[in-house]
């Protein structure tokens, strides 16, 4: 008899210590968790409520470190700190639902052109496409004319219409001057244009 009125004394001592603006909600237990009588360690265990349970919060105290809570038809105290969403505390808000592609037309449609609005684009023909470069085997030999179109190296137009830009020393001759330039295919140019570079052995006056 003395024990349920310890008990009716502790659960309405309790029951008083709820803020005012309680509401019934739920919660998941985050670990193995003590039901107890009263809000605190020092009530008897009624029972065990297992981990990842769910819960209905009838109330907490304030602050909130306690809560009254029913689980399997039965009303006990637990400890907040082991209770999620925390009682008193705004639960994280979930990740909106990816909306699926072609849901909702693009803000700015895609512009179209009509057929020929542009002309295709032309690319000159590849080396491999023009015709082998003349000379004696083991060399290159071209005829043309110097000109001034280098930016770091000399430079020939030869009669084939290709531009050739010249490695070593071209004598007295200079842009303008019709000449045979014979020698070498360089496997490495420092020259800026890129294409074909002679190292030149020996460079003659054509006519």
């Amino acid at each position: 008899m003395f024990a349920r009125l310890i008990a009716f004394v502790a659960t309405l001592v309790a029951c008083l210590s709820l803020p005012a603006t309680a509401q019934v909600m739920q919660s998941s237990t985050t670990a193995d968790l003590n039901h107890r009588l009263g809000p605190g360690t020092q009530y008897a265990v009624i029972g065990v409520i297992p981990r990842g349970q769910w819960v209905q919060v009838l109330g907490c105290t304030n602050p909130v470190s306690w809560c009254q809570v029913s689980y399997a038809n039965r009303t006990g105290w637990a400890s907040a700190s082991y209770l999620y969403p925390r009682p008193g505390t705004t639960p994280p808000i979930p990740l909106p639902t990816p909306v699926p592609p072609g849901a909702f037309p693009p803000s700015f449609p895609a512009p179209v052109f009509p057929p020929g609005a542009f002309p295709p684009p032309v690319f000159p023909p590849p080396d491999f496409a023009q015709p082998p470069y003349p000379g004696q085997p083991g060399g290159i030999t071209v005829v043309g004319t110097f000109t001034s179109e280098g930016i770091e190296c000399p430079t020939m137009r030869g009669d084939d219409g290709r531009l050739y830009t010249l490695m070593g020393s071209l004598g007295p001759f200079g842009p303008g001057s019709r000449v045979r330039v014979h020698g070498r295919l360089a496997e490495v140019s420092f020259c800026m244009q890129g294409g074909v570079t002679i190292d030149v052995q020996s460079v003659q006056p054509a006519y």
